[in-house]
């Protein structure tokens, strides 16, 4: 059932930016899509000083047009769990410190934050790659099912690639597709000592849905996993697939709110072999842009709803938490 919610949902949002981006296509050709190539480079400012700025159609944004014409609206870290089609141009190093916090299960005491140093950089103006350590922190007392346990430690490596199909500037939306390989050293969920080796992958597609007013990302998500504790005989295998959806505003010209909804299905497998449960996650957003390009961003997710298989009770919190929690911060050199 879901596969067939999952390519019907799909296709209908690649065809519906599709048909918006056909619409805008002769007002991009100009100038008023140049800004998003990221501006603060040297280079840029002198190509986008040659061209006569943007008019300003929302006085509620004059202060954000001009920003907006000369540095761009980068949509990568933009949103929050859902992520946006920009990447890094050639050259661009990037540095950014990320925590994700999970809370909440059905009794007891879960806290668990996955901690991430990354470095990217820009190989060409449509792929960028970067390289990660990864730190975790498990406290989880009288959960059941779970033994207790209060970890902190450092977790092992990951990296990323993202390739940009398609770019906003030409197309009217953008097509990303964004690959995580990890390598771990415990246990997303219990915190145990184990070996880990996941992968996550995202299908990324962003559009500026109201000039500079509104900006929307779509998102597929697949991940698999391959994890075994220490002393344990068995390996486990397990696969997620999910939808993400985002909206974000801008305040002003540095500060932009929104909200989004994830909905994810965890099955046992790397194939999707059967069905564990299932759940909806939404929340609000925050980005800010700060001095010396520099950026924040901060997400918080509540799970509305779910099931666990084999469980009438209202939400999956076998599979998932109740709160997740995104902070990252970061900035270009």
């Amino acid at each position: 059932m879901f596969r067939k919610i999952f390519a019907g949902a799909f296709a209908l949002g690649l065809c519906s930016i599709g048909a918006s981006a056909q619409q805008v296509a002769p007002q991009e050709s100009g100038n008023a899509h140049a800004h998003r190539h990221r501006g603060h480079h040297h280079h840029e400012r002198h190509h986008h000083s040659a061209r006569p700025a943007a008019p300003v159609s929302a006085p509620v944004l004059q202060g954000a047009v001009p920003h907006a014409v000369d540095h761009g609206v980068e949509t990568e870290n933009l949103f929050g769990f859902v992520s946006g089609s920009d990447v890094e141009h050639v050259g661009a190093r990037g540095l950014a410190v990320e925590t994700v916090l999970r809370a909440g299960k059905r009794s007891g005491d879960y806290l668990a934050a996955g901690k991430k140093l990354e470095f990217s950089y820009g190989l060409t103006d449509s792929f960028s790659v970067a390289a990660a350590l990864l730190g975790a922190y498990h406290r989880i007392d009288a959960v059941p099912g779970l033994d207790d346990v209060r970890t902190l430690r450092f977790n092992g490596l990951g990296l990323e690639g993202r390739w940009r199909l398609l770019s906003r500037d030409t197309n009217g939306f953008g097509l990303t597709l964004q690959t995580e390989p990890v390598w771990a050293r415990s246990d997303e969920l219990t915190g145990l000592a184990a070996t880990k080796w996941g992968l996550e992958n995202k299908l990324i597609l962003d559009r500026e849905l109201v000039e500079n007013r509104l900006f929307g990302a779509f998102n597929v998500l697949h991940e698999l996993e391959y994890v075994k504790e220490r002393g344990a005989s068995e390996t486990e295998r397990g696969s997620r697939i999910g939808l993400g959806f985002a909206l974000a505003t801008p305040l002003s010209e540095t500060i932009f709110v929104g909200a989004e909804a994830r909905y994810l299905h965890a099955y046992e497998g790397l194939g999707f072999n059967a069905f564990q449960g299932r759940a909806l996650f939404m929340g609000p957003t925050f980005h800010a842009r700060l001095p010396g390009d520099a950026w924040v961003s901060v997400a918080w997710s509540a799970q509305v709803a779910g099931r666990a298989k084999g469980d009438a009770r209202h939400l999956d919190l076998e599979n998932f938490e109740r709160h997740v929690v995104r902070v990252k911060a970061g900035m270009e050199f």
